[in-house]
């Protein structure tokens, strides 16, 4: 799915558990803490530490604010418990026990609308050769067979289903404005006695019949933005028969180290205007140019510093959304060649697997920088603070991804951990950034 988004974050710091300030933050006092006026707040979705710094608590929990040091994370107090507090966690205001998570419907499925950005997708040689490959390899399989085309756009992948693996029947599934014009475009291919229509969401939406084939494209930026997997997993959990197949069957997230030698070069722009010092101006643009992953990047595999490495895999046939609320994961990475680390790089691949296994090959939609680039392209991750690095230099942390409790479609990412120099003179280095993807 192609991505387009509007949306600010800053980096956070911490401070360790003996005082000591770290981006210039500072604990309080006891006397402090007992001297501050509160603030009450609420949590509205659970949260669970890292770190001795940070704060667990469970949504409804009231906590009492005693510092904020930038808008991402505050200082708090549960009970006799003190630590760091995520934001975008809390509510300020009281809670309506009425109120629902925003969706963002009419801008997402509105978005969907516009032949624009269908080009978009449908130009993506990739990414429609290995639907139509899959399809084809398995057309014996899926001869005869039912499927369900979830959010069919203008019904390339039902029409797929039905010309090129001789389905029986497909069931497609459009929320936008869109199927109107993919139920024009599926009778001018004559093909309206094999495939059905429905537009409307998964979640209203009633087939006459369990299904063999479950087939979408619904990846999006750092493979889940948008969300649209949820209506996936629904439909599956509703409609696929205990038999049946979700295509993609498997997911991956990438990530690796990268430099990104055009980015700093926006920075270093502010060094001097028209022989004038802006160099004040620096840190701001870090932040506003980098607070949130830059998306659409076009890099080059001679941009990444070490071998790509899957922080997330899932199995579409299992997986849950419970799963998808909060997804963690520790990453490790060996420095194989000298560069400026900048950042981290990250893209996805799916896997399509055989539907007799027997009979074909697995079929991978690849979107990494080794390979010709899709219209999802890749993300950079950059990081406040850059480091030189050389081969056998070392980083290890953490890559947190937590959806937004009131934002559906959003989540945030954050990285943090430690860089380790070969070089034992130099000092190990720590970096802990979040990102906003979008709200």
């Amino acid at each position: 799915m192609g991505d387009r988004s509007n949306g600010n974050s800053t980096s956070f710091t911490t401070c360790n558990g003996n005082g000591n300030q770290k981006g210039g933050c500072s604990h309080l006092s006891d006397k402090d803490e007992e001297d501050y006026e509160l603030e009450i707040v609420t949590a509205v979705a659970d949260f669970c530490a890292i770190d001795d710094s940070q704060l667990s608590f469970e949504s409804g929990q009231v906590l009492s604010v005693l510092r904020k040091p930038n808008v991402d994370w505050w200082w708090a107090r549960k009970g006799n418990n003190t630590g760091y507090i995520p934001t975008n966690h809390i509510a300020t205001e009281p809670i309506d026990p009425t109120s629902k998570p925003d969706w963002q419907d009419d801008e997402y499925f509105g978005s969907y609308s516009t032949l624009k950005l269908q080009q978009e997708m449908l130009s993506d040689k990739a990414r429609n050769e290995a639907y139509q490959v899959a399809i084809e390899r398995n057309k014996e399989a899926m001869k005869g067979k039912v499927v369900l085309d979830v959010g069919c756009g203008t019904g390339i992948l039902s029409m797929m289903c039905v010309k090129y693996g001789g389905a029986k029947r497909v069931h497609s599934i459009e929320a936008s404005e869109m199927a109107e014009t993919a139920e024009k475009l599926i009778n001018h291919n004559n093909l309206s006695n094999k495939i059905t229509l429905y537009h409307g969401k998964v979640e209203g939406t009633t087939l006459p019949e369990k299904v063999d084939l479950i087939i979408s494209e619904w990846m999006g930026t750092l493979l889940i933005f948008e969300f649209m997997v949820e209506s996936v997993l629904i439909a599956r959990d509703k409609w696929l028969k205990q038999s049946g197949k979700m295509w993609p069957s498997q997911a991956h997230l990438f990530l690796a180290p990268t430099t990104a030698s055009k980015h700093q070069d926006r920075i270093h722009f502010w060094d001097s205007v028209c022989g004038l010092d802006y160099s004040i101006l620096r840190t701001a643009a870090k932040s506003e140019y980098f607070c949130k992953p830059v998306i659409n990047e076009a890099l080059n595999a001679s941009d990444l510093l070490a071998k790509g490495e899957v922080v997330y895999s899932c199995d579409l046939n299992t997986v849950t959304l419970k799963d998808l609320e909060m997804i963690k994961q520790d990453f490790s990475f060996t420095i194989s060649k000298q560069g400026t680390l900048h950042g981290f790089a990250s893209w996805f691949s799916v896997e399509f697997e055989a539907l007799h296994k027997s009979r074909a090959e697995c079929v991978v939609l690849d979107t990494s920088p080794h390979v010709p680039l899709t219209h999802w392209k890749q993300a950079a991750l950059v990081l406040d603070d850059w480091y030189d690095v050389e081969p056998g230099d070392a980083i290890q942390g953490t890559m947190r991804m937590e959806r937004s409790y009131m934002w559906r479609r959003h989540f945030r990412v954050g990285l943090s951990g430690t860089i380790t120099f070969k070089n034992s003179s130099k000092t190990k280095k720590t970096f802990m950034k979040t990102f906003k993807v979008w709200r």
